[in-house]
C-alpha cells in the first residue's frame, strides 16, 4: 500500500516572498501604498479607512486587513493598472 499525499500548508510568509522573488511584486512598494493611503486615518485613531471599493481595517495604527467592497472580491483591470503605477512610482 501506498501511503496518501501530503498537501502541506503554505505560510502568508512563503506566499509574499513567492509573490515577491518569483513574480517580481514589489511588497514594500505596496506596503508604502497601503500607509500612504491609511496615514490619515491611522493619525485620527480610525478603525478602517475606505478609499474607493478598497477598505482598509485598522487596530492601533496597523492595518491589518483590505476588503473590497464590491462582492465580485476583484478589483477592475483599469484600478489594477491605475494601482500597478502607483507602486512602480513609489506614490
Amino acid at each position: 500500500m501506498t501511503a496518501a499525499p501530503i498537501t502541506p500548508t503554505v505560510s502568508d510568509h512563503a506566499v509574499l516572498r513567492y509573490m515577491e522573488r518569483v513574480l517580481g511584486c514589489d511588497v514594500e512598494g505596496v506596503r508604502r501604498v497601503i500607509a500612504d493611503e491609511c496615514a490619515l486615518g491611522a493619525a485620527m485613531g480610525a478603525v478602517s479607512v475606505v478609499k474607493g471599493d478598497v477598505q482598509y481595517c485598522l487596530h492601533n495604527g496597523c492595518v491589518t486587513t483590505v476588503v473590497l467592497k464590491r462582492w465580485s472580491g476583484t478589483v477592475s483591470n483599469t484600478q489594477r493598472a491605475r494601482n500597478q503605477r502607483r507602486i512602480e512610482a513609489g506614490t
